[in-house]
């Protein structure tokens, strides 16, 4: 006899569920990464992740904690990285700053819109791809009072480990 599926989880669930290694300057750092999975066949679906990294740890740079998760419907590359987005923004205590790396262009400038104070009533709104995600983490930062950090483009290489890191351990 089969198992019973398991109950699926929002990446809010997930995110909000999991740790986070408490920072005394209450600044917080991750890598986030989204991934287009099995393109072109039925088990297509989006993978995303978080590395938080904290200095000082004892080793440079140390992975402190992850989440990640699975998402088989409107898979999307852009959906991905935004879904990783919101799940370290979710993850992040009030009140606090945090510093979000990322490959992805798309979301760099979506991110920035989040910030336009009337992002939601523009056109421009209208117009960003997956613009009712942004919305939810615009408004995720706003009710936590997060100052997220806007330099976010990361080197390559540093991708390159959180990609390796994530589809060795999830995806």
């Amino acid at each position: 006899m089969a198992s019973p599926a398991p109950p699926l989880l929002t990446a809010g669930d997930v995110a909000t569920s999991s740790s986070v290694v408490f920072s005394s300057d209450s600044l917080y750092t991750f890598y986030t990464d989204g991934s287009l999975i099995n393109l072109g066949t039925s088990d297509v679906s989006i993978g995303w992740g978080w590395v938080q990294i904290v200095k000082d740890s004892g080793f440079l740079n140390s992975i402190a904690t992850y989440k990640r998760g699975i998402i088989h419907d409107w898979p999307s590359s852009s959906r991905a990285e935004a879904t990783a987005i919101y799940a370290a923004l979710s993850a992040s205590p009030a009140n606090s700053v945090v510093q979000i790396y990322t490959d992805s262009q798309s979301s760099i400038e979506s991110l920035k819109r989040c910030f336009l104070s009337d992002y939601s009533d523009s056109r421009l709104y209208y117009k960003t791809t997956n613009f009712e995600l942004w919305a939810i983490i615009q408004k995720l930062i706003v009710d936590k009072n997060l100052s997220v950090k806007k330099k976010l483009k990361i080197t390559l290489s540093r991708i390159h480990f959180l990609r390796i890191f994530l589809r060795n351990n999830f995806f």
